[in-house]
Formats: structure tokens, sequence, C-alpha cells
């Protein structure tokens, strides 16, 4: 970070191997401090989000802590709205209260990942167009002459898929099979889908 990396935090890191406290979090957070996570549902959001264009902004799906978790998870406690984003260095860390991966569910994660890569003005491979079904994974493959795309169903229900490929403009449309995967392989020369399986 010192040369200009970014580092995302999401909840308190106030344990050492040993599980015994140690006070890491302060010495970046004046006053923060780690505490027991007893609330079921919450939300992310950002201190100041106003200046920022709407493409950046975190639109965070609400977290949900089941029982288990409540009884053993930590939270960082800094500030109204618990998510920093501070200068260190070159970098910069953005760094959440809330321990988002271990919510349930996949989207608050994805979320706050999306966001994050905004800010660092990283671009999304693809556009996925209106939210997909939380079951419904797609990932990217780029190879020298092609892209190939990766779509993996873990829902009980079919899903439609609109995803334009945002290195050659194309659009991959399709129902992908309750429990199914698909295969797109999309040629960069071509501009167009060159192999299928699945849809």
């Amino acid at each position: 970070m010192e040369n200009g990396g970014n580092l995302l935090i999401t909840g308190p890191v106030d344990r050492d191997e040993h599980w015994q406290r140690i006070n890491r979090a302060a010495e970046l957070i004046p006053g923060a401090h780690a505490a027991p996570l007893t609330y079921h549902n919450a939300t992310v959001v950002p201190e100041d989000q106003a200046p920022m264009p709407a493409l950046m902004r975190l639109n965070s799906s609400p977290l949900s802590y089941d029982l288990q978790a409540q009884s053993w998870l930590e939270v960082l406690r800094f500030g109204a709205q618990g998510f920093a984003e501070l200068n260190h260095g070159k970098g910069r860390i953005f760094w959440s209260a809330k321990p988002v991966e271990l919510a349930q569910g996949d989207q608050p994660a994805a979320d706050i990942y999306t966001y994050v890569a905004a800010r660092m003005g990283i671009k999304p491979e693809f556009d996925a167009g209106s939210r997909p079904s939380p079951g419904v994974l797609t990932y990217t493959m780029p190879l020298d002459d092609s892209v190939l795309y990766i779509m993996v169903s873990d829902s009980a229900e079919d899903s439609a898929m609109d995803v334009r490929d945002n290195a050659t403009g194309v659009h991959l449309t399709l129902k992908l099979a309750a429990e199914h995967a698909a295969l797109a392989l999309i040629g960069k020369k071509e501009k167009a889908i060159i192999a299928k399986y699945g849809f």
C-alpha cells in the first residue's frame, strides 16, 4: 500500500494467531475498537457518497447474521456509518466495520467488491444488466483471441441471462437452466459467439 496498492478489510482485525486481543485498528482509525456483533440486520454505507458518480456509489444489499454468527462474530466500532476510505502512503485502505463476507448470502460481498473496484478504477469485464439471480455465478476467462464465459446455476429456478461483454460489445442472451452450467466462447476478431455449450 505504501507504493500505491489498495486493501479492502471487512470486520475487525484485532486478534492475533492465538485469538488474543491486539489493537491494530486504532493505529489507523483513532478510537476504533472491536465489539460483539449482536444484531441480525445491518447495512454498509460509506461516510459520504454525495460527490461520487452514481456508478461508484455503494448500493449494498442488507446484511443478515444468524444466531450462530451473532454468538461469536465481532464488529469494528468507528464512525457513524462504519465504512472508511483511508489514504495510506500512495495507496488506500477501504474498511467496513462489519464482517461482510460472513453475512448470509453472497450478494452483500459482491456489492462491496464492485464498489471498491469502481473506486480503484477497475472496469468490469461484462455488464450483467439487471441483477441476476443470487444463485448464478458468471465469470470470464480471457484467452489470446477469445473470451470464455462460464455460467453456473445453483438456483432452483431457470434464470434469464443478458450479459454484454465489454471488450467486444457482444450480447450473450440465454436462459440458464436451474442447477446447470453453460459456456460461451466469444471471438475477439469475430465479435461474435463462436462456440457454446448448455444453451
